[in-house]
């Protein structure tokens, strides 16, 4: 079916097993004795035996374990360059890890595409960063309300062991201005500081902004909707007879 014959077939199905992680004593067993984590990797195996350029990937993790999850990215990272695959998932982080660029889909509409880095850019404003420090809470608000006066500290909670505390910020300003902040932390001594990073939103965090304009929008057509059905129920007449 896929116009194999001879050596080159042969040479494929070895090629295909090879990235498919898939043994030899597992690719001579019928697919129906196997695991649904096999079958999944045999039906992957046998799409790419005709070396095609584009492969649809329809939850292609789905009941896998985290090994054989594992041994999926692989394969697509193994191919990256010579085979475009589109990949369809609600497992966000295995979307994140896998994919150069995304598509949101939203009750059939696009709602977002772009890398990782311009859809962040596009639906989170504001920029988180995290500090963790001996010094108390009052005399960082200051230090960091001196460099923005627009800060706001949105978490303080102590970390385990050492007794320092994690302070977590958000900033309209963007990652300059939190970098800006760092300087000037490190130059106060009093303050011991130990640990800051910048908190980039997942994809998840993306999704569920990216989503909401478009929920919120069908939720009030299917409510006029709604409206309009019970004033034309309203006016049909009551005919008894």
């Amino acid at each position: 079916m896929k116009g194999l014959e001879g050596s080159r077939k042969r040479e494929r199905i070895r090629i295909v097993l090879d990235i498919c992680d898939l043994e030899r004593s597992v690719s001579e067993r019928k697919i129906g004795n196997l695991s649904k984590g096999f079958r999944q990797r045999v039906g992957i195996a046998d799409s790419l035996l005709a070396e095609p350029r584009l492969v649809i990937l329809d939850e292609p993790t789905i009941g896998l374990d985290p090994r054989q999850s594992a041994i999926t990215r692989k394969m697509m990272e193994r191919l990256r360059g010579e085979v475009s695959f589109l990949l369809s998932s609600h497992i966000l982080s295995e979307v994140e890890a896998c994919c150069d660029r995304m598509i949101i889909l939203s009750h059939g509409q696009i709602v977002a595409e772009g890398t990782l880095q311009e859809l962040q850019k596009k639906f989170v404003n504001k920029t988180i960063f995290e500090v963790v420090t001996c010094g108390n809470r009052i005399d960082l608000q200051r230090i960091v309300r001196q460099v923005d006066s627009t800060c706001e500290l949105l978490q303080d909670d102590p970390v385990e062991i050492s007794g320092k505390r994690r302070f977590i910020f958000s900033t309209e300003k963007g990652e300059s201005l939190a970098e800006k902040i760092l300087k000037v932390l490190l130059s106060e001594n009093s303050l011991s500081l130990s640990e800051f990073q910048i908190a980039r939103p997942d994809l998840e965090t993306i999704f569920l902004r990216a989503t909401k304009k478009n929920w919120e929008e069908q939720d009030l057509l299917s409510r006029r909707n709604r409206r309009t059905n019970l004033v034309s129920g309203s006016e049909t007449p009551n005919i008894q007879s």
